[in-house]
This record gives C-alpha cells, sequence and structure tokens, in this order.
C-alpha cells in the first residue's frame, strides 16, 4: 500500500526531535534546543504545516517550579484548541507531567498534572484523541516507575490520575498480576 508521507528537515537552525505528528500531519510536537533553554537544553516545542508546506515553529515553555526544559510527547485537537503532553524539568531533579492548552495562535497555557501519591516525578506520554484521557509514568525518589492514566473531569475541569495496573484489576484484568507497568506510550 502507497502513502503519501515523506521525511523532510523541518528546521535546519535548531537541533530537535519531532516525536509524533497529528494524524492529519499538519501538527508535529517535540523537543528543541531553543535560546530560552540555553546550549544543553531542551525546550518543549510544536510545528504547524501551512497551506504551502512550510512548518512554523512555536515554543512551549516550562514550568515555573522546574529547571528551565521540557518535551512534549503527545497531542490532540478538540475543536479549536490543541492538548499537547509532555513533561517539564530535568531528570535528575524533578519532572512534571505537563499539558499545554493552545488555542488559536494565543500563547500556551500550561499546567502540571497530579503524581500519585507518593511519587515526585513523572511524564506525561500520549492523550486520546478527544483529550479525556492521558497515559504516561510516575516515579519516587529510588526511581520506582509505575504506569498512570489521567482521566479529564469536566465538572472540575482537571485531571485525576491513578494507577493503571489498579485500574486494570478493578476491571478483573489478571494478566499483568505479578508485572509491574511502569511506561505508556499510547492511548
Amino acid at each position: 500500500m502507497a502513502s503519501n508521507w515523506q521525511v523532510e528537515l523541518i528546521e535546519p537552525q535548531y537541533d530537535s526531535l519531532a516525536v509524533r505528528v497529528d494524524p492529519v500531519g499538519r501538527i508535529a510536537v517535540g523537543w528543541g534546543n531553543s535560546p530560552a533553554a540555553g546550549p544543553s537544553g531542551r525546550e518543549a516545542v510544536y510545528w504547524t504545516r501551512g497551506l504551502a508546506g512550510s512548518w512554523q515553529r512555536h515554543w512551549l515553555g516550562a514550568l515555573p517550579n522546574t529547571q528551565f526544559m521540557s518535551q512534549a510527547s503527545g497531542i490532540a485537537r478538540v475543536g479549536p484548541n490543541r492538548l499537547i503532553v509532555g513533561f517539564s524539568g530535568v531528570f535528575s531533579e524533578v519532572i512534571l507531567p505537563t499539558i499545554w492548552r493552545v488555542k488559536g495562535h494565543q500563547l500556551p497555557q500550561m499546567a502540571g498534572l497530579p503524581l500519585l501519591p507518593g511519587f515526585t516525578s513523572g511524564s506525561a506520554n500520549a492523550i486520546s484523541k478527544d483529550g479525556s484521557r492521558i497515559v504516561g509514568n510516575c516515579w519516587d525518589a529510588d526511581f520506582v516507575f509505575q504506569a498512570c492514566v489521567w482521566d479529564y473531569v469536566p465538572a472540575s475541569g482537571s485531571y485525576v490520575v491513578s494507577n493503571l495496573k489498579d485500574r486494570l484489576s478493578a476491571l478483573g484484568v489478571t494478566a499483568a498480576d505479578g508485572w509491574t507497568l511502569w511506561h505508556t506510550s499510547g492511548v
């Protein structure tokens, strides 16, 4: 089966990596070595593809309570909004799972997502098409990882976190008994 996809360089002036592309192929998310992040830092970024085929970069920033480093790893388009998930911070200190909300050409609004109780860091790795569910992982100071799920609660306008293995067990799924579920990469 043939495809019309092609590999191309999005922007040569920054070291960068596109991690995920939306299903339409017009938005890519990832990270780049931005001026704000410094020479060895990374900043979350999304690129939009114009009708003429050129890409435009949009830096997303980092949470103010973390070291300035961030990365985007998932995207959903919900109406006029782009919901982008990833993390903010550095692995050797604190990393917080992060969601950026971008409406049209406005500046992104960012927020940290809650962590599982007892955990100190986390990363949001993917988001469902409708933005209602995010998957990722949380870890503690000893680097014990657990896969987790964030569900959107419309009444509060926020996300709540749960342990993926606990959710599977509550649904009667026993295939994961005895396993450590530590990473998720897609919804």
